[in-house]
């Protein structure tokens, strides 16, 4: 009898539950750090959970827009904390333009430069309306998501002949672990990290420029020595991305290569002692 009646107590508090989040995924561990590198074909999108609070970093093209709002949906996400244009390309904002029309975004970081480009124009107008607060961060600044310490180490100038150095790049640490995203970072934006005094290593790497042989140097990888290597390309895409040059960099220092246009979306739960990734 009092079996029958402890599980009628558990239907009932399941069934409350799923009526207050119908479409909700309940984390494993609140107390964890969630990371989605999502799946945009030849374009960047990380969306980032921890303590409530969430940061996009870049939206993928145009053709995967309506992915990444029905992504951000599924999770029952209303307010981002924080939206990184890491820098103006159409792969890596127009997604987000979509995500400006769905969600409250508080603060948005980008580069100090603009772009004479219609993409562009549309992303200034979604923010202008969306009246977020806009941030241009400089290197060495710190910014707080939940428990979470997201640091600007690049680009040490705006001022950069070409875009894609002026990416900024972030470092998310989580207790003893960290991640590192440099959008489309070239050679040039990783010498000046490498020599800007900050501490680059970091358990996950997500290659710069989608695995261009411009990006990913030997000696900035020689600083991040990352366990893991995590490369955002579309499948059979033009530009042969990712190089022959990045792997071959990659597979001499025994670093694991995960690829989103082999396994899709690849999540990445830590503890802040412990990282899992789900691929």
């Amino acid at each position: 009898m009092k079996r029958k009646i402890n599980t009628v107590i558990f239907i009932i508090l399941v069934s409350i539950l799923l009526y207050i989040f119908p479409n909700h995924e309940i984390n494993e561990n609140s107390n964890e750090l969630e990371i989605n590198y999502i799946d945009v074909g030849q374009g960047n999108c990380t969306l980032i959970e921890c303590d409530n609070e969430v940061m996009i970093i870049d939206g993928g093209d145009r053709s995967h827009s309506s992915k990444v709002v029905s992504f951000l949906k599924k999770k029952n996400i209303k307010n981002i904390k924080y939206m990184v244009a890491s820098h103006f390309d159409a792969d890596h904002i127009s997604g987000l333009v979509g995500v400006f029309y769905n969600f409250n975004v508080k603060n948005v970081l980008s580069p100090d430069y603009q772009a004479d480009t219609k993409i562009y124009k549309s992303f200034i107008n979604a923010q202008e309306k969306e009246k977020s607060k806009v941030i241009h961060p400089i290197v060495h600044s710190e910014y707080k998501l939940g428990d979470a310490k997201i640091r600007i180490l690049g680009p040490s100038s705006f001022k950069y002949n070409k875009d894609n150095d002026r990416s900024i790049v972030v470092k998310l640490e989580y207790g003893n672990t960290s991640f590192l995203f440099p959008g489309d970072a070239q050679k040039e934006s990783e010498s000046a990290m490498i020599y800007s005094g900050e501490n680059l290593k970091s358990d996950i790497l997500l290659a710069g420029h989608h695995g261009s042989k411009h990006s990913t140097n030997e000696f900035f990888l020689d600083e991040v020595r990352p366990k893991v290597t995590i490369i955002s390309v579309g499948k059979n895409n033009r530009y042969n991305h990712p190089s022959d040059e990045v792997i071959e960099r990659l597979n001499k220092r025994s670093i694991e290569i995960l690829r989103t246009d082999i396994l899709g979306d690849i999540k990445v739960i830590s503890d802040g002692k412990k990282i899992r990734i789900k691929k």
